[in-house]
């Protein structure tokens, strides 16, 4: 509604008083005013073309060297009744080169103060800055006759759009302005003012580094991390930058930092070798700017391809704790390469030395006490009886000294100790305490060097009520400060009760004899009794010397 207009017109055909009166009225409509009410929408936004897209956005918009970027101004005069009179558009764009391109607009008119953001109640819609981001450097220019003005019609944005006022080609958008003339206060005025920026690339360079460790001395490759280092010994670094530009660019003034971390320094000489340079060293305060926060200019122009490697030694503190990692970074810088700067990192991790170990084996034996049996693992005794055990410790390792060597050796309950404990070691017998029969042990040797052995016996006294087949097991234990372990062997001991045996039966008693007399009153009687003994044998002779004859006469008949 082009109120005032419509009213002028009138009025020229009406008395003053009538004209004045019209003027009045278009007064009373109020001021000209821009995107501040709700529907309005962002007075900056964008599409990629290039890239396809179709939809404004309010960014930030990601383009690269040679795509066109479609830009949009959104204006609306929100006092309806009122006349914006030379509204104008103006652009703002950068013209470095960077990666980073902020877009600003700007709407004012006759009597209005340029108005840059849409903001409804208070809150900013949309953005007031558009964002076109690039991954390289670029540069941003408005291409020659991609103005387009599409008047009342926010929305399509399709087609040539009208004819720009008064004769202009838009050039002025991002210099004076574009002026778009009257516009009226209402939605239906609204408009857009679209355009085209282009990016356009340079031929900038691209650098890299890398960073490596080894320790010092060593010909192995060198890595971005290593372990088991000892603390206090050397290191070796390698840094290496490179221009890894493809398009001819040259990197100007490569610098380098590489701040040492707590628990290292650098150990002169520091050796800097450029591919297209002889190799040189740098020593004193001239190395040492290359270990500061601002680093060192090492070269002025790095060619394409070209390296800047540098070499060095460092020392490691010796009061850096076990697993302990130090890592340093390395930062490289060109002042025209795109990229810059760069970083890597090397990383140091430390292992304290530990100290050697020894290793022990341990056997035990037992035998019947007081007798030159062989000693055996399994013994059998009577209850009551005493054994005798014997316990060998052996230094197995076959370098290290095992120190404060202890044994412990509790008996079970059935068995009491009669001792003393004698060891042998090297040939050489002595007493150890009997606390090694206790809960803890003794130390039995201070030092029991490697292939060493010691042999500890004693006594033990078995209890007189162990049941037939019973057995006690007796286990010793072996024990050392700097051993990798703790041995132990067992000796068992099995009674054998004798079964009692049957009573042997008694027998009767003797009948008592008296013996024949003897002497001369005796000899008559033996004489008479020889005689009648002869006498009846005389007899029998001669009966059976007839019998025998009676025999024979019958014999004949």
């Amino acid at each position: 509604m082009k109120l005032l207009s419509s009213l002028l017109r009138i009025g020229s055909a009406l008395p003053i008083f009538a004209m004045l009166l019209l003027v009045n009225l278009a007064q009373a409509a109020g001021s000209p005013a821009f995107n501040n009410l709700a529907g309005d929408a962002s007075i900056l936004r964008g599409l990629n073309a290039s890239q396809g897209q179709s939809s404004l956005t309010t960014g930030p918009i990601t383009a690269q060297a040679g795509e066109n970027v479609t830009v949009a101004v959104y204006y609306h005069n929100t006092t309806e009744g009122s006349v914006a009179h030379n509204t104008t558009i103006k652009v703002n764009m950068p013209t470095t080169t960077t990666t980073e391109h902020d877009i600003t607009a700007s709407i004012s008119a006759d009597g209005v103060s340029p108005v840059t953001a849409t903001v409804v109640n208070g809150q900013t819609v949309g953005v007031s800055t558009l964002v076109i981001n690039s991954s390289a450097p670029t540069t941003m220019a408005m291409k020659p006759g991609s103005v387009r003005w599409y008047n009342e019609d926010p929305q399509s944005l399709t087609g040539p759009g009208a004819g720009l006022p008064n004769g202009q080609d838009g050039s002025t958008l991002i210099t004076t302005g574009l002026n778009i003339g009257d516009i009226d206060g209402c939605f239906a005025h609204s408009g857009v003012v679209l355009f085209t920026v282009t990016l356009t690339g340079q031929n900038l360079p691209t650098i890299s580094i890398s960073k490596g460790v080894r320790p010092a001395g060593s010909t192995a490759d060198f890595s971005s991390k290593i372990t088991g280092i000892a603390p206090g010994k050397q290191v070796e670094y390698q840094v290496i930058i490179t221009n890894t530009s493809t398009n001819g660019a040259v990197a100007d003034k490569i610098n380098l930092a590489d701040v040492l971390p707590a628990g290292i320094t650098y150990a002169d000489p520091l050796t800097v070798t450029i591919s297209h340079l002889a190799p040189s060293t740098l020593t004193g305060n001239q190395s040492q700017t290359v270990f500061s926060s601002n680093g060192s200019i090492l070269d002025q122009e790095l060619n394409p391809g070209d390296t800047v490697l540098l070499d060095f030694i460092a020392n490691t503190a010796a009061t850096i704790t076990d697993q302990t990692c130090l890592t340093n970074t390395a930062t490289a810088s060109s002042s025209n390469a795109v990229n810059s700067p760069v970083q890597a990192a090397a990383t140091v991790c430390f292992a304290v030395p530990k100290a050697p170990k020894a290793s022990l084996s341990i056997s035990k034996m037992v035998r019947e006490a007081g007798t030159n049996n062989q000693y055996t693992t399994t013994n059998q005794v009577n209850p009551g009886d005493q054994v005798q055990y014997q316990i060998t410790v052996t230094n197995v390792d076959g370098a290290t000294t095992a120190q404060n060597v202890n044994v412990k050796d509790i008996l079970p309950a059935q068995e009491t100790f009669v001792g003393p404990i004698s060891m042998t070691v090297d040939g050489t017998t002595s007493t150890v305490s009997n606390d090694m029969v206790g809960s803890n042990g003794t130390i039995v040797l201070p030092a029991l060097k490697p292939q060493d052995s010691l042999q500890l016996t004693f006594v033990a006294k078995t209890d007189t009520t162990l049941a037939n087949n019973a057995c006690l097991v007796n286990t010793a234990v072996a024990s050392s400060p700097n051993s990798t372990n703790t041995p132990q062997a067992s000796a068992t001991t099995c009674m054998t009760v004798a079964p009692t045996p049957a009573p042997t039966p008694t027998p009767p008693a003797a009948i008592p004899t008296e013996l024949p007399r003897t002497g001369p009153e005796m000899s008559g009687l033996m004489f008479l009794g020889i005689s009648t003994l002869g006498g009846g044998v005389g007899s029998y002779l001669k009966m059976k010397k007839k019998l025998k004859d009676s025999w024979r006469r019958i014999d004949i008949r």
